[in-house]
């Protein structure tokens, strides 16, 4: 449990490091050299704070959608995004005028992108292969297509729950449904993806549960937590009160979303530890 307390603490003061970081990063631009250290998160912020809300909200949703590799960092998406070849980069304002010519230069450049880094723990296989590009491809071009038919970025999400009639969990849970209703990717991106644009100040909004049933590694985590070696393993119906009552207790901003990723973290070194144990007896 002390192991527990400590990532869900790492995990918060992180999201306050982006405001740190973001309040000093500029917002990248024709001419600008490569991003040392590139992040995101905190680039995304700094074009918050300069009210370029098209270009943060996309830099969270491929960020969200591309993930952070444990051992790569953002190295795949960096190079997605400012795009080598391509002068101005892959900026909200390029890929939105030209979907089609996006996802053909994604696709075209896979093998060079691929060199480069891989995907986040979001998806199964991370490696960023031939059919991967396709697949990344096409979920991108029907997120671009969602936000121009919706009007915009600043149309779809709204800055205050207040101005949509409704709590920000309320709101939170009507753009989860309706993103997961338009978007092909899964469903733990749009989580994350919602949940980023309520903790950097991009949407009113915040989720009250954590949805387990839509992200297993998060549940698998949740188990290992709170069931165990208890068999049979406890339903994301059972585990969602446990975690909603442990997040009331914890009374944090946006704990759910922590909690969310606590689980997934413990879920992944759990696995690392039981392939480690397997092979051990395999071997002696």
């Amino acid at each position: 449990m002390d192991y527990f307390s400590s990532l869900v603490a790492d995990i918060a003061n992180s999201f306050v490091g982006i405001f740190e970081i973001g309040r000093s990063t500029p917002p990248w631009k024709k001419g600008s050299p490569d991003i040392a250290g590139f992040d995101p998160l905190a680039l995304a912020f700094a074009h918050n704070l300069r009210r370029d809300t098209g270009e943060a909200c996309w830099l969270l949703f491929l960020s969200s959608y591309f993930g952070r590799h444990p051992k790569h960092h953002w190295d795949l998406l960096e190079k997605v995004y400012l795009g080598p070849g391509m002068g101005d980069g892959w900026t909200w304002e390029n890929a939105s005028a030209d979907p089609v010519a996006f996802a053909g230069w994604l696709v075209e450049n896979q093998p060079e992108l691929s060199r480069h880094g891989n995907m986040g723990r979001a998806h199964k296989y991370v490696s960023f292969g031939s059919y991967k590009a396709m697949k990344t491809a096409g979920d991108i071009q029907t997120y671009i297509s969602w936000v121009i038919n919706a009007g915009g970025h600043r149309e779809l999400f709204p800055a205050s729950a207040l101005s949509e009639g409704g709590s920000p969990s309320h709101i939170f849970d009507r753009l989860y449904a309706a993103m997961n209703m338009q978007l092909r990717c899964k469903k733990a991106i749009t989580f994350n993806y919602l949940s980023l644009l309520g903790i950097l100040g991009l949407a009113g909004i915040e989720p009250a549960r954590p949805y387990l049933s839509d992200h297993l590694p998060s549940k698998l985590g949740a188990n290992w937590l709170f069931g165990g070696n208890a068999v049979p393993k406890r339903r994301a119906n059972e585990l969602e009160p446990i975690v909603t009552t442990l997040a009331h207790y914890l009374e944090l901003p946006f704990i759910i979303p922590v909690l969310h990723q606590a689980f997934a973290q413990i879920a992944a070194g759990s696995h690392a530890e039981a392939i480690q144990r397997f092979r051990w007896r395999h071997n002696r």
